[in-house]
């Protein structure tokens, strides 16, 4: 009678026997595991040893009831411990950013951050910064930041790194400088804080170009930019240095026929060909018009083209136009750049080779000017 009272419960081989009459392999669940869905509460079933522990779906409203060993209970997902974790937060308090020249034909922004990190249920346990946006870190400061299970919390994070001009370069395009057309550059990077449940909170970031101040070759900003701003001269090469796209580049020039930026004038900036002497009155530079575009048209509305030499700042000039009109520039007219003929010495460049910095492009005001190159004189 015993053996006859637990043939429904156990079969051969440790097999469980469901109440349908179907083996059940311990550790494994049968594909048609039963599922139950109800329209309301109203229609749940009683809740008692033959549905104790069934999970039921309830349509309306939409929730997950379980019977439990005292009734029927709202299974309330959101005290899962999978759902139980509070992301990490950050601010950022400051940032600054120098350029700095990487001697390989590129430049890099150096970039100084201060920021206010917490996580409310834990601790912070990593952060590095994403500089390519394809969503793993490239810069890992967790170590020298000290994030971890003994930090503050909340925690003041001071993170330097180097972020490539090159890398997840944008522009937009600015024509508020009429006529001329600038681009605004920036970089976008990501900022990835995680915590020791394993939350990671992304924030991009985006750091301008630095501004030039005063003298082209003495500030922080990158060579060839304005207060932010790139015009189409590309002046030092910031438009290669920068890898700037060519659909931009033919808008900022203006050699794109759709554009609506002046087409620009090109040069060709190159050491006279007379020797330098101890004295002065010598012939350092010649400045050539490779192809006159625009150049008239933007004369006529009182924007020069005349070079000159910027630096050494006590370098006194003399220009000599070498064509037939000034006013009305030819492809192979130039400029003859020239030490004044002094009585105080020898005040551009010594005889030896020497470096010096010519200004050329529309003479106005910062954001007109903006266009230069060094040259070597010999």
């Amino acid at each position: 009678m015993m053996i006859a009272g637990l043939s429904g419960c156990i079969g051969g081989n440790d097999t469980e026997i469901s109440t349908g009459g179907d083996t059940i392999v311990p550790g494994e669940l049968p594909d048609d595991w039963p599922t139950y869905s109800v329209p309301t509460v109203n229609d749940l079933p009683i809740c008692d040893t033959a549905t104790l522990g069934r999970l039921y779906y309830v349509e309306s409203p939409p929730e997950f009831q379980v019977c439990k060993t005292f009734g029927w209970a709202v299974l309330d997902l959101s005290q899962l411990s999978v759902l139980e974790n509070s992301f990490p937060s950050m601010t950022i308090t400051s940032s600054t950013s120098t350029a700095v020249d990487d001697n390989d034909g590129t430049w890099s922004s150096y970039v100084e951050l201060e920021i206010l990190a917490l996580d409310t249920d834990g601790y912070l346990s990593t952060f590095g910064v994403d500089l390519d946006l394809d969503g793993t870190v490239d810069i890992d400061l967790s170590s020298t930041l000290g994030v971890g299970a003994n930090a503050t919390n909340p925690a003041h994070l001071s993170a330097t790194f180097s972020m490539p001009y090159e890398q997840s370069f944008y522009v937009t395009r600015d024509t508020s400088m009429s006529p001329f057309c600038h681009v605004r550059g920036y970089n976008v990077y990501a900022l990835m804080l995680g915590d020791d449940n394993g939350g990671i909170t992304t924030e991009l970031t985006t750091s301008h170009l630095p501004t030039t101040i005063s003298s082209p070759t003495n500030s922080e900003g990158l060579l060839g930019s304005y207060y932010g701003l790139i015009n189409g001269f590309n002046s030092f090469g910031i438009l290669d240095n920068l890898q700037l796209n060519a659909a931009d580049r033919a808008w900022l020039d203006g050699s794109d026929p759709n554009s609506t930026c002046p087409h620009l004038p090109e040069f060709s900036i190159t050491d006279h060909t007379d020797a330098l002497s101890s004295t002065s009155g010598d012939n350092l530079v010649r400045v050539e018009i490779t192809s006159t575009n625009d150049m008239t048209s933007l004369m006529s509305s009182g924007y020069g083209f005349t070079p000159t030499i910027w630096e050494p700042q006590n370098c006194v000039v003399v220009v000599t136009f070498d064509g037939a009109d000034e006013n009305n520039p030819q492809n192979g007219d130039a400029w003859i750049i020239s030490e004044e003929d002094s009585a105080n010495g020898d005040l551009c460049a010594p005889s030896s080779p020497s470096t010096v910095l010519v200004q050329f492009g529309a003479v106005g005001a910062g954001f007109y000017n903006l266009a230069w190159k060094e040259v070597i004189v010999s």
